[in-house]
């Protein structure tokens, strides 16, 4: 994170920081990392919009996920490996519940066995928009027949 002062990279770190109050809110990070104690709360939001819109910190955030994503992806791949290693092994000595487990596990890491909702909203919307408008027809027909 060259280029970027000490206030920049703690807004960087408290903005990149997962499982934090301030993780993907710039206000936040930006009241950690910035004296904003003589700020109005529309200043601080706007100072830290800002600085979103600064290339110096876009391209600090943009390398910082990089490395996250790096990281994650190695545990991915550490993982896939461990459970097609005990695939290979509970298959070997026949053990088709751990087999079955280990393909299972493998699977789910790759979303094969996510249920698919498909609902037309639309669909949804047109019949209580037109529900709503036989309501309003009865309620008019019975306004009109008591007045």
């Amino acid at each position: 994170m060259r280029n970027t002062t000490p206030k920049q990279k703690a807004f960087i770190d408290n903005y990149c920081t997962k499982n934090t109050e301030t993780f993907g809110n710039a206000t936040k990070s930006y009241e950690k990392a910035y004296k904003t104690d003589k700020m109005t709360p529309r200043g601080v939001a706007q100072s830290a919009c800002n600085l979103l819109k600064n290339p110096k910190i876009i391209q600090a955030i943009d390398k910082y996920t990089a490395k996250i994503e790096q990281k994650m992806e190695i545990k991915r791949e550490y993982i896939l490996t461990g459970l097609q290693d005990q695939y290979t092994k509970a298959d070997t000595a026949k053990d088709r519940t751990n087999a079955l487990r280990a393909l299972q596990l493998m699977g789910q890491s790759i979303a094969m066995f996510t249920d698919n909702l498909n609902t037309n909203i639309t669909d949804q919307q047109q019949e209580l928009d037109e529900q709503q408008q036989a309501m309003a027809r009865r309620i008019a027909k019975v306004s009109l027949s008591a007045g």
